[in-house]
């Protein structure tokens, strides 16, 4: 069983979070749940942050599971860079 589930069966979430993964469930794109089932922590953890913020809605939470990616590749291909000095390398992965 995974941690969505575990944690869904033991009644952990909130009704904001229940709310969420139900409207995402019905609104969100392949693409969207295939990045989901990938990695399914790195979602629980961004619902849980977004369901934070009063007003919340499933597409939010998809943006930041999308942008959180981004970043990775963006600290990927900084990091890579023999080109950027250490200093450089660090101003562009704080700022993400």
């Amino acid at each position: 069983m995974g941690a969505l589930s575990e944690n869904f069966f033991k009644g952990t979430y909130s009704h904001d979070v229940l709310r969420i993964i139900s409207e995402l469930l019905d609104g969100a794109d392949t693409k969207a749940l295939i990045k989901i089932n990938s990695n399914v922590n790195r979602f629980i953890d961004i619902l849980l942050e977004s369901t934070k913020v009063k007003g919340a809605r499933w597409d939010d939470t998809i943006l930041r599971l999308e942008w959180s990616y981004e970043a990775d590749r963006i600290k990927a291909f900084t990091e890579s860079q023999s080109c950027l000095a250490p200093h450089q390398q660090s101003v562009v992965i704080d700022a993400l």
